[in-house]
């Protein structure tokens, strides 16, 4: 696991910030990599297998569940979206079918193996984690349920609304990791190197009652 405060290089020291950047797109394209060795599933429908084992019935589960949570979300914001099943049904009478990759499993697993192997306290990691998780998790299912109302009734504007709120979705998730990593990472390793400056001296006591 990589530790800024340990780095010996002067240059990586310097550079923190981009070095935490690399190394996040590192992680994310490694979660890729693992997602697409591991699963196979139709992006287009339910079917869904892990290391070859098929766990379709758990993913149309899942989808049922999604769709929902989303219509129950979006009747709380003053929507009028019913589910049946794995259905979405619009007002307008326009109706989506959630499948697998709408439930964000496959999100919030690179979201969690990017904040299990990146740098920071663990303890932080133990509440911070899944606060995000649900946070993408309630996004995604806001998202869910407002795609077809941009999108109306017509099929290419579905497709550009489904792919601005997924890099949307992406976009949410690059924030907070930023905000783990300026908050927990970024400041720790400020206090580590101003403690060494100062080790022994007045100002880091100054600075910890203001600070800390």
């Amino acid at each position: 696991m990589l530790d800024f405060p340990q780095i010996s290089s002067r240059w990586l020291r310097r550079n923190a910030p981009f070095v935490g950047i690399v190394w996040f797109w590192a992680l994310l394209m490694f979660a890729f990599l693992t997602w697409k060795m591991a699963i196979d599933a139709n992006p287009y429908g339910h079917h869904f297998a892990l290391f070859g084992h098929d766990f379709t019935a758990m993913m149309y589960a899942l989808s049922c569940h999604t769709a929902t949570w989303s219509a129950s979300l979006m009747q709380m914001l003053g929507f009028e979206v019913f589910a049946r099943n794995d259905d979405l049904y619009l007002q307008n009478g326009y109706t989506v079918m959630v499948i697998w990759g709408c439930t964000a499993v496959k999100e919030l697993y690179l979201f969690l193996l990017i904040m299990i192997f990146y740098c920071g306290p663990f303890w932080a990691k133990v509440w911070y984690t899944p606060i995000c998780l649900a946070v993408l998790y309630l996004y995604n299912l806001l998202r869910i349920g407002l795609i077809p109302w941009f999108a109306g009734n017509g099929y290419y504007s579905f497709e550009f609304w489904h792919e601005l709120f997924r890099l949307s979705y992406y976009g949410l998730l690059f924030l907070l990791w930023i905000g783990w990593n300026e908050h927990f990472v970024t400041k720790q390793f400020v206090r580590i190197r101003l403690k060494r400056m100062f080790k022994g001296t007045k100002v880091i006591h100054r600075f910890r009652r203001r600070w800390w």
